[in-house]
């Protein structure tokens, strides 16, 4: 009797799952060709598109209003997670993204409700983050396709917000005909040894081109890409205990996508909108742009820091020329102090 290899169905086993691995994003699922967006610090343009909902349990779900209804089309998937996860500190989506029992939520709910200190439990609280189409554009780095971009409420989605706030007519910025460019300024922070990106500044410009309705076939539906762990995996993975296998849901993805096939050319521009400051602090009053440095009487500039003679952490972006300043970093650090 011919005797079984130990190998028959490991290797293939090994294979699937490494290929997952290579496709995946930690809690995310990436469609072949798909790639994630990464910004960098400076002034990035970038076309957010909208995709079609298929989420029957949308976190953004508004039937009176027809927000985020399946069929639908919207432009972010927002979602909650976990962070710093059992034994390897791991990142996970949240059931409740979905409607689905959490059991991180209710361990937290159950101390909160005993009165334990806020500090001893906070990091257990779900965080929000959004999924984005974007489409940077003259962007170095990267080529003009769409891209997932996955960024934390507070560091994009809420400057955008107070944004459109205070200019409403911009809100119309994902719409494939009518939408604009987001001239987002990133600047790089620091947490440990780990190092982020947050949004200081978001413009809106006119688009160069607008988007044929065809090219929402071929974007990447967000409503699929989160990987969601059962209650069991979670409860194990959070109480330090093995983790149970995942079963292997590997499918056939989508092919890249040619986004310059579905774009048509536009003839006129738009002036960038004005610059609101970060909630934090006082909107500064409106200078006149100025061409050259100032001087005081002794004929030096009004500051031996800013290179342009403007006030060092103050006025900080309130000048075209702070666009191309080296030292803007450091500048609205100090202004933030």
């Amino acid at each position: 009797m011919k005797k079984k290899s130990m190998f028959k169905g490991k290797v293939r086993s090994n294979i699937d799952k490494k290929r997952a691995e290579k496709k995946g994003f930690g809690y995310l699922d990436l469609p072949e060709g798909v790639e994630m967006f990464k910004p960098a610090a400076g002034k990035l343009l970038l076309d957010i598109l909208p995709y079609i909902v298929t989420d029957e349990t949308h976190l953004d779900r508004d039937e009176e209003s027809g927000i985020a209804v399946p069929g639908e089309m919207w432009w972010k998937k927002p979602f909650k997670v976990h962070k710093g996860i059992g034994p390897d500190e791991k990142t996970v989506v949240c059931p409740a993204t979905f409607g689905d029992r959490c059991p991180i939520c209710e361990h937290f709910n159950k101390l909160n409700k005993e009165g334990a200190e806020w500090d001893d439990i906070k990091e257990l609280r779900a965080k929000d983050r959004s999924l984005y189409i974007v489409i940077p554009i003259d962007v170095e780095e990267h080529d003009e396709k769409p891209y997932v971009f996955d960024m934390s409420y507070h560091m994009f989605e809420k400057h955008l917000f107070e944004e459109i706030e205070t200019e409403e007519e911009n809100e119309i910025f994902p719409d494939l005909e009518e939408g604009l460019t987001l001239a987002v300024r990133f600047r790089e922070k620091t947490f440990g040894k780990s190092k982020y990106y947050e949004t200081s500044r978001i413009d809106f410009k006119e688009r160069e081109a607008s988007y044929e309705e065809d090219i929402l076939e071929e974007l990447p539906n967000l409503d699929e890409l989160l990987k969601v762990l059962s209650y069991d995996e979670l409860k194990n993975m959070f109480l330090e205990m093995e983790e149970p296998e995942e079963e292997d849901t590997t499918e056939e993805e989508d092919a890249p996508v040619d986004v310059k096939s579905f774009r048509r050319k536009k003839t006129t521009k738009v002036e960038e909108e004005p610059e609101e400051d970060e909630p934090e602090e006082k909107e500064p009053e409106k200078k006149t742009k100025q061409t050259k440095p100032s001087t005081s009487k002794a004929g030096k500039k009004a500051s031996d820091d800013c290179p342009n003679g403007h006030k060092f952490g103050v006025d900080t972006d309130d000048y075209d020329e702070c666009d191309a300043c080296d030292k803007w970093d450091t500048c609205i650090e100090k202004k933030e102090e």
